[in-house]
């Protein structure tokens, strides 16, 4: 069975007039993958994992040489996942950090853009390698719960504290964005042709929060311009799945849209990791009246990659 555990910060902060926009930090999200206790063994066998070969999860089975010698077996992950804000203008978009697999000797980090092996916790000893220390191969793609395994080899590294030397070779599995592997789902983002505006979204992911807007009980989600000054505000309805748009940002000037204002349809094209899920958008609104802007309509469609708070989330998506 598993387990999630989240730490959230919450950030209110007033938009415009008589809107809040509450901002949420997603600190850290841990999944748990059925891991040795102090007094026995698994309750399930802990996956082999292998590089040329499809992973059914997230995880790693490494050879250690050196001064430690022995098998390096990682079964739990963790993935540190944000919201930027910018509080004078009211925007936020989505950062992540880096991922985690932790396993009863210890822990690797890897940090995502570029991907590289940021730290390594190995039986007391600690090692923060050079971007260029390790070297990852991606190896077999899982579409069907985004998952990819990879080849990862370093050779010869050193503790911090002079300690020991150790080498490791072996496989992991790693969510398959973090790997660059989108297999055949379309890139995330599009258009949104306001009047004469049209806004760019080349980024878009969207993280959708475990906390619920007071006013309307839905999670609040945004997705953020290319050009800094515009921006959409949606909602999702955590019963229904419905999802809203709520706003939209024209050149830093934000304009409210009533929940019959426009209709969204959502089609779910698959999972890009096992907490992210691509979806396509099709954005409908007739007569919206965006000020110095005129009255548009629009008819768009987008891609965003949404991405979940929680397991439960991500699984009713």
């Amino acid at each position: 069975m598993k387990n999630w555990s989240t730490s959230l910060v919450v950030l209110a902060v007033t938009f415009v007039s008589a809107l809040a926009i509450t901002m949420v930090l997603v600190l850290l999200i841990v999944q748990d993958r059925g891991a040795t206790t102090a007094t026995g063994p698994t309750d399930t066998p802990v996956p082999t994992i292998a590089a040329d070969a499809v992973p059914t999860q997230t995880g790693g089975s490494l050879t250690v040489s050196g001064d430690k010698t022995g098998t390096f077996d990682l079964d739990h992950d963790s993935y540190d996942v944000g919201i930027e804000p910018d509080f004078e203008r009211g925007f936020a978009h989505v950062e992540f950090g880096r991922f985690g697999l932790t396993g009863g000797s210890g822990s690797i980090y890897f940090s995502p853009e570029p991907l590289a092996v940021e730290q390594i916790d190995f039986e007391g000893l600690a090692f923060y390698p050079d971007p260029d220390a390790c070297t990852i191969t991606p190896g077999q793609l899982n579409p069907a719960i985004g998952v990819a395994s990879a080849h990862l080899e370093c050779p010869s590294l050193a503790d911090i504290r002079d300690a020991g030397t150790i080498s490791l070779d072996g496989a992991v599995a790693l969510p398959a964005d973090l790997l660059g592997l989108r297999g055949d789902l379309p890139p995330s983002g599009g258009e949104v042709p306001v009047g004469a505006e049209t806004l760019e979204f080349s980024d878009g992911r969207v993280l959708v929060q475990d906390v619920l807007s007071e006013e309307t009980e839905r999670q609040a989600m945004f997705l953020f311009g290319d050009d800094e000054k515009s921006s959409l505000g949606l909602e999702r309805d955590p019963e229904s799945h419905a999802i809203y748009l709520t706003y939209v940002v024209v050149d830093e000037e934000l304009f409210d849209i009533a929940d019959d204002g426009c209709g969204v349809t959502r089609s779910e094209l698959g999972p890009l990791d096992p907490i992210t899920t691509v979806m396509q958008l099709s954005i409908t609104c007739d007569g919206l009246d965006l000020g110095s802007h005129g009255v548009v309509s629009i008819d768009t469609t987008l891609v965003v990659d949404l991405i979940f708070e929680s397991e439960e989330l991500a699984a009713g998506a």
